[in-house]
Parts: C-alpha cells; sequence; structure tokens
C-alpha cells in the first residue's frame, strides 16, 4: 500500500510538472496599416446609439457575422449604464453615460492582429462603443478595445485543471476596425 501511494505520488508530481506550456513569442501581423476606430454618421446621436443597439441585438447578430466570430453561432453580450455588470470599469469613466459595452465573456476570437507560435492566435477583450455629438445633427462613433489580452499557452494547475495563459497586447486598431466596419454596414442598409 506504501509503495502504490509513493508510485501514485511521483505520477502525479510528474504530471503537474509538464502541464505548463511554454511562452510563446507573440507577433504582431498588422504591418504600419493604420486603421480607423471612428466614425461620423450624419444622424442625429439617439438615432446612432439606438442603432448600434439594434445591430448588436442578438437577433441581428444572428442575421449578420460580426468577423470575429470563432464559432458559427456566438454571439456577443451587450451592456448599457443601465445594466452594466461585467463593464462596470468602463461605465466609471466620465461621459460613459451613453455609451455601449460589449464582450464574449470567457469565449475567445481569432484576433487580426496577432500571431501566437506561428499560428493566428486567440483574443478576449471588451470592446467599448463611445458616441459623441457634433454639430449640424451629426454623430461620432469610437470604437476601442479594454483589457485586450492574447491565449500564450496553457498554465497548470487550477482548481479543475488546466487553464489558458493570457498576455496582455496593445491593441493594433484591427479588431477596433472590424467592428466599426460592421457597425457602419448596419447603418448603410
Amino acid at each position: 500500500m506504501k509503495y502504490i501511494r509513493i508510485l501514485y505520488a511521483i505520477f502525479f508530481i510528474g504530471t503537474i510538472s509538464n502541464c505548463s506550456t511554454p511562452l510563446y513569442e507573440i507577433e504582431s501581423i498588422v504591418s504600419d496599416k493604420h486603421y480607423e476606430k471612428s466614425l461620423v454618421l450624419d444622424l442625429p446621436f439617439e438615432e446612432v446609439r439606438q442603432g448600434c443597439l439594434e445591430a448588436l441585438s442578438l437577433d441581428y447578430q444572428l442575421k449578420h457575422k460580426l468577423g470575429l466570430e470563432r464559432w458559427g453561432t456566438s454571439t456577443w453580450s451587450v451592456e448599457v449604464m443601465e445594466d452594466q455588470l461585467f463593464c462596470k470599469d468602463i461605465f466609471q469613466k466620465e461621459n460613459t453615460n451613453y455609451d455601449v459595452c460589449f464582450n464574449k465573456f470567457s469565449e475567445y476570437w481569432y484576433s487580426k492582429s496577432y500571431m501566437v507560435n506561428g499560428n493566428p492566435s486567440l483574443a478576449t477583450g471588451k470592446f467599448h462603443i463611445h458616441f459623441e455629438k457634433l454639430e449640424n445633427n451629426a454623430t461620432e462613433l469610437s470604437v476601442n478595445i479594454v483589457n485586450h489580452r492574447v491565449v500564450n499557452g496553457l498554465e497548470c494547475c487550477g482548481p479543475h485543471g488546466r487553464y489558458v495563459r493570457l498576455t496582455p497586447v496593445d491593441s493594433t486598431g484591427a479588431d477596433e476596425y472590424q467592428v466599426l466596419k460592421y457597425l457602419a454596414d448596419y447603418f448603410k442598409k
């Protein structure tokens, strides 16, 4: 019985010591290209905000792909000031009362910006859409990503086994541009 415990301990320690992956090199696949992160629409403020909420509604998302999906039916969760839960850090800032935040919780999308270990990286973060009233009844909407991170291997050991290692990265604007393009397409209809 004593030998079985020793063998089990050796096996368990050997398994744990080999379950983490090394830190991989993260490389940007975006050249010096500049991506737009804002858009001016000749529409009233409330109409632009309501249009963004409709474009990010579940019904609309299921019919139109955002372009950052990893799986076919993956959807994004939208939050506004009135029903904030995971975006409190965004709504605590000044002039964000009418802004929109959306994220995928713990799901990931394929980044348009980064490669990890020679493969397209999985990314996570929250998208923040800010609205600004302009003259002549126009509205500017800008998209920024908050807490942008990419999956960079696996760590060991959490309460449920291995878990992904997330490495913070700077925004290149490519993912935000994808969201901006999606919203611009909505307003063209």
